[in-house]
C-alpha cells in the first residue's frame, strides 16, 4: 500500500512537472513573439521618424524653393515654420524666428490683419494685398489648417511679391489713359497691316468708329491717286525694313476728304525683337497749312509793297543788327541785301558823330523798347556805299519777335529836297539882297554913303 502510493506520487509529480515545463515553453514562445512584435513595432516606429523626418526635410525644401515668403504660425500668430525667402525679409536666420509673432517681423504692422483673424475664427482661406511702406505690394492669401475632427491647428501664409505686377498693371491704365485722352490721331495695327485699335482723336479725325474699322486694312486710308504722296502700304515697308518712319502725308478720311498730316510711325517689337504692329500717330496739318498759306500771302503782299516803296524800310534786331533790307534801301544806299544783312546799321551807315548817342541810347532801346528817336520824324546825314554823306528822313518804331526788340525804320531820302531848299535860300537872300540894295539907291544922298550903305547891307543879309 505504501509502496503504490510512492509510486503514484512520483508519477504525479512527473506529470505536473512536465505540465509546467510546456507552460514554461509556451510562455517562452509567447514571450519571444511578443518581443519579435515589438521589435517590429520599434522598427516600424525607426522607419515612421525617419519617414516623417525626411517628410519635414523635403516640406522645408520645398518651401525654400519658392522664391516668395511662406510661413506658418499659431492661434497666438507665432511663428512654428517658415522658408528662407520669408527669413531673408526678416533679416534673420529661421531658428531666431521660430516662437516670435510674426506681425512684428514681416511685414511690421501694429497688429495681425484682420484677414488672418477671420481666417482662424471662420476657418476659411482669405487673401489680401499689402501694401508696404517701402511701396512694395505683397498679395498674401491666409489658409488656416484644420485636422480631422476640423479643429484648427495653424495657420500657413503664402506672400505674393506682386509689386511690378500692379506697376505694368497702373502702367498700362496710364498708357491706355493717355492713347485715350491724346490729342494727336493714334491708330494700332497688326503685324500685317490691319486695324486693331484706334483712339477717340482719330475718330474725330478720319471719321471712323472702332468697330467699322477694326480689322480693316491700314489701306483704307490710301489717298487717291491723283495726289502726290506716300502710301500706307509704301509707309509699312518702311516699317519693316527700319522701324520708324516720318513724314507729311495725305490721307483719306470716311467722308472722302483728303487730309494733310504729320505721320510718326514706330514699329511694334516683343522680347524676341520681331515685329508683333506698328503705331501711327496723325498730327492734323489742315490749320497749319492754312496758316502756311496765309503766311506766305502776307509775305509776298510785304515783299511787293516794300519792293514798291520809295522809302528804305530796314528791321533791325536788338543787338542792331540789320535782318531785313529792301530794295528802296539798295536804291538809296547802294548795299545790295546780301552785303548788309547781319551788319551793324550804326556802323555801316551812321556818320562818326552819332555813334556817341548810338552807344548811349540803344542798350535801354533793346532792353525796354524805348528810345529817343521812338515816334519822332528825324533829319539826319548817313553814309552811302561810296562814302559820300546823303541827307535822310528817318522815322522808327518798336517790334517786340519772340520777347526780343527789333527797331523798324523808314528812311527816306531828302538830300533833293535839301538841295531845293539851299537853293530856294539863296535866291530868296539874292533877292533881299537886290531889293535892299534898290532901296539904298533910290534913297543914297551921295555915291560914296550909297557905296558904305549897300556894303554894310550886304554882309547883314549873308550873315
Amino acid at each position: 500500500m505504501d509502496k503504490t502510493d510512492s509510486l503514484l506520487s512520483k508519477s504525479e509529480l512527473t506529470a505536473r512537472l512536465q505540465a509546467e515545463l510546456e507552460a514554461a515553453q509556451e510562455r517562452e514562445r509567447a514571450s519571444q513573439k511578443t518581443r519579435r512584435a515589438l521589435l517590429a513595432m520599434l522598427e516600424d516606429l525607426e522607419e515612421t521618424q525617419v519617414e516623417v523626418e525626411q517628410a519635414r526635410h523635403e516640406l522645408q525644401s520645398a518651401m525654400d524653393a519658392v522664391q516668395d515668403p511662406i510661413f506658418m504660425h499659431d492661434r497666438d500668430y507665432r511663428i512654428m515654420r517658415a522658408n528662407r525667402a520669408y527669413a531673408e525679409r526678416t533679416g534673420l536666420d529661421v531658428q531666431q524666428i521660430i516662437g516670435k509673432p510674426y506681425w512684428q517681423l514681416f511685414p511690421k504692422l501694429d497688429a495681425p490683419p484682420l484677414c488672418c483673424i477671420e481666417t482662424i475664427e471662420q476657418k476659411q482661406m482669405h487673401e489680401e494685398e499689402l501694401n508696404l511702406l517701402n511701396g512694395e505690394t505683397f498679395l498674401t492669401r491666409y489658409y488656416p489648417i484644420l485636422d480631422h475632427h476640423n479643429h484648427y491647428l495653424y495657420s500657413l501664409h503664402m506672400m505674393q511679391n506682386v509689386s511690378e505686377r500692379r506697376r505694368a498693371e497702373q502702367e498700362q491704365r496710364t498708357l491706355s489713359e493717355a492713347f485715350r485722352q491724346a490729342s494727336e490721331a493714334m491708330l494700332v495695327l497688326d503685324d500685317e497691316g490691319k486695324v486693331r485699335h484706334i483712339n477717340p482723336a482719330f475718330q474725330r479725325l478720319f471719321g471712323y468708329d472702332e468697330i467699322e474699322i477694326s480689322s480693316q486694312s491700314i489701306s483704307l486710308l490710301t489717298a487717291p491717286e491723283r495726289e502726290a504722296t506716300i502710301q500706307p502700304p509704301a509707309v509699312l515697308e518702311q516699317l519693316r525694313k527700319h522701324g520708324l518712319w516720318q513724314g507729311e502725308v495725305l490721307r483719306r478720311a470716311k467722308d472722302g476728304a483728303v487730309i494733310p498730316v504729320l505721320l510718326n510711325a514706330s514699329a511694334i517689337r516683343n522680347h524676341r525683337d520681331e515685329i508683333t504692329g506698328f503705331i501711327n500717330l496723325y498730327l492734323d496739318l489742315r490749320q497749319i497749312k492754312q496758316a502756311e498759306s496765309s503766311l506766305r500771302e502776307s509775305e509776298e503782299q510785304f515783299r511787293a509793297m516794300s519792293s514798291a516803296a520809295q522809302d528804305a524800310m530796314l528791321m533791325l534786331d536788338d543787338d542792331s543788327l540789320i535782318v531785313f533790307w529792301n530794295e528802296a534801301a539798295t536804291r538809296i544806299f547802294g548795299y545790295q541785301g546780301d552785303e548788309v544783312i547781319g551788319q551793324n546799321v550804326h556802323l555801316l551807315l551812321a556818320p562818326e558823330h552819332y555813334h556817341a548817342a548810338y552807344r548811349a541810347g540803344w542798350p535801354d532801346f533793346a532792353k525796354n523798347g524805348r528810345g529817343a528817336a521812338i515816334g519822332q520824324v528825324l533829319e539826319l546825314e548817313a553814309l552811302h556805299k561810296s562814302g559820300h554823306t546823303i541827307n535822310i528822313e528817318l522815322s522808327v518804331a518798336p517790334v517786340q519777335i519772340k520777347q526780343r526788340w527789333h527797331a523798324v525804320g523808314i528812311l527816306r531820302d531828302i538830300s533833293e529836297r535839301k538841295l531845293a531848299e539851299r537853293k530856294l535860300r539863296n535866291v530868296l537872300r539874292a533877292h533881299r539882297t537886290l531889293s535892299a540894295c534898290n532901296t539904298l539907291l533910290v534913297h543914297s544922298s551921295g555915291e560914296q554913303k550909297l557905296m558904305s550903305d549897300m556894303c554894310r547891307a550886304i554882309v547883314e543879309l549873308v550873315q
